[in-house]
């Protein structure tokens, strides 16, 4: 069955032991709600397959009032300029939002996943895995 991620009804579908997130989550303009439909249809495990940002500092923010917060969160929006022509650019628009490691976890934990770890990968692995720029994560319910 195919369909948009987005208008899956949880309740009129059945739950799985394991859903597969795979090259999704950096297509879609609001990752975090791809997250909460798949913790809304993972029995036990999601497998979360994405691009990531090589950004592994926290970024500073402000919060108002002088006050400012570190982040060890973070995206980075892209505008997919072929999603005309390239269907699968993004998936919601022209925006694609890509984590960093730390926002593949917060928003495993804002889904209600109890744990997201990621899957270190092979010796023998593609070379974007290897490098960084791509990432494998199991999320248990």
């Amino acid at each position: 069955r195919q369909g948009d991620v987005y208008e899956l009804d949880p309740g009129a579908i059945e739950q799985f032991d394991v859903v597969l997130l795979l090259g999704l989550v950096y297509h879609v303009e609001d990752p975090t709600g791809a997250f909460r439909v798949a913790r809304s249809l993972a029995k036990r495990l999601c497998v979360i397959e994405t691009q990531l940002t090589r950004q592994t500092e926290p970024l500073e923010w402000g919060r108002g009032s002088e006050h400012t917060a570190l982040a060890p969160a973070s995206f980075a929006a892209y505008i997919e300029e072929d999603a005309g022509e390239n269907p699968v650019a993004s998936a919601t628009g022209i925006l694609s939002m890509v984590p960093n490691r730390s926002a593949v976890h917060e928003m495993g934990r804002a889904a209600g996943f109890r744990l997201v770890e990621e899957v270190e990968p092979p010796a023998l692995a593609q070379s974007q895995y290897l490098d960084g720029d791509r990432g494998l994560f199991l999320a248990w319910t």
